[in-house]
């Protein structure tokens, strides 16, 4: 529901922005066997323009409620939604909804303004029409959104739900939502007592000390190494491809051998970039949704799918050298992403304007993110090739170079200017600095790109908590417990609810409180039994003896060295 349309062909070295690449939960069924998560839907009346007290017009949000675990003087967790229906995100985070009834809690999820049901201008078509209408779209809108929501549950004692002012708050996201969460303790310390953001890139912007644009598809070539894969041949691809696009019978090769759409076929040299970006595609979000056991996230997909795919059509076993042989392994090895044993059989590869983004084609309105991208949340990221990855050097031209060139291409309708590209809007509306911050879980996964733009290092004196996890993927540690999960991801998870006990209740607190994926991460042996894990706090753990803090900046160093 959620994908980005590939409208544009844009000549840019410097950034792939054709495609989004930051991803949206849609994660129908969180594992195997599926949960039903249950919900009220409501409607909020907030502000077109939360920030101009002469604009007094007004649109409702969509938000949904479940009271099941609620008792009087529990907590509200609440889902600081991103760029999508929230529906997809009340599926999508099992956790969420698995430690409801260990804390007394309300789940109270908020749609983002401009996406699913929380339009302003009363349609999708209205609300993306102009930049007018897109003006409101912005994180900060939605912050302010999600403050004024909850400060009238926890004031209004009319119905459908409403809440005892002094009611502890918890914010919880990922990816994008994740940056929310983050964000609203941040901004509004007095709203919300604490979050739990997961794999969120709060970092990958312009002039962010210490973060590589190349780090995001650096560590997507260290997942495929990991999983044994044949990097070597993997970054002969694009040139493989290059060469075959060159002639007529390279080209019907191509189109064979990917199941090309007709509207889309390779027909000349110069289409060999727009198949080399569908392969990179689905390799970059292979290893994003890297799980331990059979999933639906993006696409329905194997378990631990890099391995499966490097084992089956990549292993420097095949010592493959030939264009055709190669260019024919990563063909079936992208399938794995796109169209996993023929899941589709209707599935055609169609990779030119107007086919949509196949990496994300289920996520939602194919404009909103890329509008973000374009005006408030420049994200500055490249491949650098060579040594750093497999893929080919754009980082040449600066990425923000290419944005310039991207946006007003793709937004030519919507009359988008120089003017509105904020390359340094995060940095001056959040910043980089974490050190006046508290309360926040910010945990990143090994396999995960993203983590590449994700907080390193935390502060206990603070609670500011940075965990890192081991053999981990994107927000993995978001889903539904399973018992497929790597054997260490109980364990973060543990130790990250003795954490939210303290953002809530100093006497349910551990005064010692370390947080460290410090156990090992055996992977499951037998995927014939995966199954969800219900209510199943505290998953085996207790209380452990920490490593010393050398030790701890050690493990750190080690698992995010880029």
């Amino acid at each position: 529901r959620m994908k980005l349309l590939l409208l544009l062909l844009i000549a840019v070295a410097a950034i792939d922005a054709k495609r989004r690449r930051f991803p949206r939960s849609n994660a129908i069924a969180t594992s195997n066997s599926d949960i039903i998560y249950t919900w009220k839907d409501y409607f909020f009346e907030t502000r077109l323009d939360n920030f101009d007290f002469t604009n007094t017009k007004t649109f409702n949000i969509k938000y949904l409620v479940n009271m099941d675990s609620y008792k009087a003087g529990g907590p509200i967790f609440f889902y600081t939604g991103n760029e999508g229906t929230i529906e997809e995100f009340a599926n999508a985070t099992g956790l969420m909804w698995d430690l409801a009834p260990n804390f007394n809690a309300a789940v109270v999820l908020a749609e983002h303004r401009y996406y699913g049901d929380s339009q302003p201008f009363g349609s999708e078509k209205e609300a993306y029409a102009s930049s007018e209408h897109l003006a409101y779209l912005s994180s900060e809108q939605a912050l302010a959104d999600y403050a004024a929501l909850l400060t009238w549950l926890k004031n209004n004692d009319t119905k459908p739900v409403s809440f005892p002012a002094e009611t502890k708050v918890i914010a919880f996201g990922g990816s994008y939502g994740g940056m929310l969460s983050a964000w609203f303790r941040m901004k509004y310390p007095h709203v919300v007592d604490g979050a739990y953001a997961s794999s969120a890139p709060v970092q990958y912007f312009n002039n962010a000390p210490g973060v590589d644009p190349g780090g995001f598809d650096k560590i997507t070539t260290e997942t495929f190494a990991k999983s044994g894969c044949d990097n070597v041949a993997l970054s002969k691809t694009w040139d493989a491809v290059k060469r075959l696009a060159a002639n007529a019978d390279g080209q019907k090769f191509l189109n064979d051998v990917f199941g090309v759409d007709p509207k889309s076929l390779v027909t000349s040299a110069a289409d060999a970039d727009a198949l080399n970006d569908y392969i990179r595609e689905g390799v970059e979000y292979m290893a994003m949704t890297d799980y331990s056991y059979p999933t639906n996230f993006l696409k329905p997909m194997p378990a631990s799918p890099v391995k499966y795919a490097c084992d089956k059509y990549l292993s420097p076993k095949l010592a493959l050298t030939a264009d055709k042989d190669i260019v024919k392994a990563m063909a079936d090895l992208v399938a794995v992403y796109f169209n996993f044993n023929n899941n589709d059989p209707a599935y055609t590869v169609c990779f030119k304007d107007g086919c949509g983004d196949a990496g994300t084609d289920a996520l939602g309105s194919p404009l909103g993110w890329p509008w973000q991208e374009c005006t408030e949340l420049v994200m500055t990221m490249c491949a650098r090739g060579g040594t750093n990855d497999f893929f080919w050097n754009e980082c040449a031209i600066n990425p923000v170079d290419g944005m310039r060139q991207f946006c007003p291409a793709f937004f030519k309708d919507q009359n988008w200017n120089q003017g509105m590209l904020g390359v340094e809007s995060v940095r001056i509306k959040y910043g980089f600095s974490w050190t006046g911050v508290s309360n926040i879980i910010l945990t990143n996964g090994e396999l995960d790109p993203w983590r590449a733009g994700g907080v390193q290092k935390g502060d206990k004196s603070r609670r500011l908590f940075a965990l890192p996890i081991t053999n981990s993927a994107h927000h993995f540690d978001l889903r539904q417990p399973n018992t497929c999960d790597p054997s260490n991801l109980s364990w973060v998870r543990y130790q990250a609810v003795q954490a939210m006990w303290c953002f809530i209740d100093e006497s349910k607190c551990t005064a010692d409180l370390d947080i460290l994926d410090n156990k090992p991460s055996n992977m499951p042996t037998d995927l014939s039994k995966c199954n969800d894990i219900v209510v199943g706090y505290p998953w085996g753990n207790s209380a452990q003896t920490f490593f010393s803090f050398t030790i701890i900046l050690i493990v750190i160093a080690n698992f995010f060295r880029l």
